[in-house]
């Protein structure tokens, strides 16, 4: 899961919901960033939200969105899911590529749900 997942960034260092993830013992995996281009925009009540960007003719590199991965139980998924309320269409999950830190100068491809 990429930290802000669901579409709600509201789990991102910073920003309201991330200390249940940190005390739900979800490891942080990676920094990361997502491979295409999108929006982290915040609406309303300081609530997060990943909205992504149609490719243009000109670079879009400046859209990339910097987060973390990170590893969570199927338990720790459902409950942000409740939290979320994805089960009231609220957010979406979607399946995202992100790149992960591999070193110096590489990144590694990775599927992440967001």
């Amino acid at each position: 899961m990429i930290n802000g997942g669901g579409g709600d960034g509201s789990l991102k260092r910073g920003f309201p919901n991330h200390p249940l993830l940190t005390s739900s013992g979800s490891p942080l995996a990676s920094a990361t960033s997502t491979a295409a281009p999108a929006l982290l925009v915040v609406g309303t009540y300081f609530v997060p939200f990943l909205l992504p960007i149609l490719p243009r003719s000109s670079s879009s590199d400046d859209h990339l969105v910097i987060d973390e991965l990170c590893v969570v139980s199927l338990c720790v998924q459902v409950d942000l899911d409740a939290l979320k309320g994805t089960h009231l269409g609220m957010y979406e999950q979607r399946n995202v590529t992100v790149l992960v830190e591999a070193g110096e100068s590489a990144s590694e491809v990775v599927a992440a749900e967001a």
